[in-house]
């Protein structure tokens, strides 16, 4: 009986062993297999993704890639392509992941979506603003226009819906890239162009000015992936829990698009037809307006803005006439009555201003 004890209790300890063995042995293969996946990833240069001169890869999706891969331990293989070509690839399987995808039903049939969005995609309408009689104060100055729209994409979709929501009827002309529709701004083949919003048109002095529609954008991953899914939308959800405005932050480095300040025909001709615009001041508010005992001048930050705000309209210059005020009372009645057009500076406090 002591012999079968003994006999018993040295299999149950080699089993143990066997199985603390497998175990010891398994994790690290699995955690290095996870860590040497190596992902196919589409990339067409644009918006999201861009390469330096020096080689260098950038934008908006590369970085979120590379997030995604901090907590993944994936490798990224990068897939050379037009939009339309890795689409095709993305159905196929030929290739893993693609980002900036915006979620359509028909598209759900043939690849699978990340379960949060990668972000918001912005449409606009871009134009050169000296080289057009395009005025957005006036949409039927739109009508018989060229406007450059890409085939099968959101973009073009939501341009067709807002014009017809608001009776403006256009000529379309089919641009293939961001490169082909600066290459027809240029050569003058069409008036402006429909596309997502991009910081980059600003250097051609092209800019956005009506904002046509928005949708959210995905990761779209090939239906042959659903594991490659899971890790995905398990990294998303830690970068969601880690930095909830982490998407925000890549809208204001890749994303923002600023306008070219024009003034409109109405503007112009309030200007014209007012004259300087008055501005009403403090003569007592410590660095931001004083007024000089020798020479009575204001000084401070007014100064300041007033330089930078008559010369930030590159083809009129604004003039600004200052009076000073001895209580913010004062200031008030007198725009009130209509003696001053604008007050600098009140707090900016929404029970102040009520």
């Amino acid at each position: 009986m002591k012999k079968f004890k003994i006999n018993v209790q040295r299999y149950i300890c080699i089993l143990l062993c066997l199985v603390l063995y497998i175990t010891v042995l398994t994790l690290p293969v699995s955690a290095e297999e996870a860590k040497s996946r190596t992902v196919r990833v589409g990339w067409y240069e644009g918006t999201y993704n861009t390469t330096e001169p020096n080689g260098e890869k950038r934008g908006y999706c590369y970085e979120y890639q590379q997030t995604v891969a901090a907590h993944t331990g994936w490798k990224y293989e990068y897939v050379e392509g037009n939009w339309a070509e890795l689409m095709s690839m993305l159905k196929s399987g030929e290739i893993d992941l693609l980002g900036g995808i915006s979620y359509a039903e028909e598209r759900s049939t043939s690849m699978l979506f990340s379960e949060l969005p990668m972000g918001e995609e912005k449409y606009y309408l871009y134009i050169n603003p000296s080289d057009t009689d395009i005025s957005v104060s006036d949409l039927t100055t739109l009508n018989g226009k060229r406007i450059g729209v890409m085939p099968d994409t959101l973009s073009t979709r939501r341009f067709y819906e807002w014009e017809k929501g608001h009776g403006v009827d256009t000529q379309k002309v089919d641009i293939t890239s961001t490169d082909d529709a600066r290459q027809k701004m240029q050569n003058q083949e069409i008036d402006g162009f429909v596309l997502n919003e991009s910081p980059q048109w600003e250097r051609d002095n092209i800019s956005p000015v009506l904002l046509i529609g928005s949708s959210y954008n995905y990761f779209a991953v090939s239906k042959k992936c659903p594991d490659l899914k899971e890790e995905l939308d398990q990294a998303m959800q830690k970068i969601e829990k880690e930095n909830p405005f982490y998407e925000e932050d890549l809208y204001k480095r890749y994303l923002s698009a600023n306008p070219i300040e024009t003034l409109s025909d109405e503007e112009q001709n309030w200007l014209e037809q007012h004259g300087a615009v008055r501005i009403g001041y403090l003569k007592n508010d410590v660095g931001v307006s004083l007024v000089d005992e020798e020479s009575e001048e204001p000084v401070g930050i007014l100064n300041d803005y007033i330089s930078l705000a008559s010369d930030c309209m590159e083809e009129k210059n604004i003039e600004f006439q200052t009076t000073g005020f001895d209580s913010q009372e004062e200031e008030l009645q007198a725009l009130k009555d209509n003696r001053i057009d604008m007050i600098f500076h009140m707090n900016q406090n929404p029970y102040e201003a009520e």
